[in-house]
């Protein structure tokens, strides 16, 4: 149960470079390099809407009391890629569950 990892520039004015790692355990971290931003949430908090030529990565802080939603600007091919990340991360976990 190995995490993956994705670099993309973000789809927007700053084309600021973002790596994402896909966790099996269900999460998803954001590095934003150049602004030193971290972005943490689980897969139940995460969603993708698609707005013209850019699809957005939304995704809600995990901690109640600090928790908050953040959007980043992916090109459509990175979203897609992101999503089967995600989808292998979470048919995996639930193989790895199913053996157990």
């Amino acid at each position: 149960m190995l995490a993956r990892h994705l670099d993309c520039a973000l789809n927007d004015v700053s084309h600021s470079k973002a790596h994402i790692e896909v966790n099996p355990i269900g999460t998803v971290a954001v590095e934003i390099k150049e602004s030193h931003q971290s972005l943490k949430t689980e897969f139940d908090s995460l969603r993708f809407e698609r707005k013209g030529n850019v699809t957005e990565l939304v995704g809600q802080t995990p901690n109640a009391r600090t928790g908050k939603t953040w959007r980043l600007p992916l090109c459509h091919r990175d979203a897609r890629v992101l999503q089967e990340c995600i989808d292998d991360a979470t048919e995996e976990f639930e193989i790895l569950m199913r053996d157990l």
